[in-house]
């Protein structure tokens, strides 16, 4: 073993939530990028999302980008180790209402013939409700 050369690694996320790989739908229309998801897919390389919603099933699909003069694109808020974008525009266009579908999302990746790959939430059924 001492011939061996290893590569230690520093862990410095102390109390990062890697396991909130979710979406989140928050109480005053927003959504959030946690910190899993955030890190996973490299979230803090964008600064604007893309919303497009499909009615039949309830989905909100999110499209990360970098141009700010893309006509919809919402500014992301980036934290320490999450996102989060404020929506009340396509929420009200949408009929959303946070209220009814308060909570965190697992999200999933999908190809879209018209819009391109995104990620998607379905509001039906959080995995995890959020009380405050």
């Amino acid at each position: 073993m001492a011939d061996e050369l290893l590569k230690f690694e520093l862990f410095t996320r102390v109390g990062a939530r890697l396991k909130n790989y979710t979406i989140s739908l928050g109480r005053h229309g927003g959504f959030g990028f946690n910190s899993s998801f955030y890190t996973k897919e490299g979230i803090k390389s964008f600064s604007h999302v893309l919303l497009s919603y499909d009615q039949i099933n309830k989905a909100v699909g999110f499209q990360f980008i970098n141009n700010s003069k893309t006509p919809g694109a919402f500014r992301i808020t980036h934290g320490n180790n999450s996102g989060s974008v404020v929506s009340h525009s396509f929420l009200a266009s949408t009929g959303i209402k946070p209220e009814e579908y308060l909570g965190r999302y697992t999200p999933e990746k999908y190809t879209d013939k018209k819009i391109g790959e995104l990620f998607y939430i379905k509001l039906t059924k959080p995995t995890e409700k959020i009380t405050s």
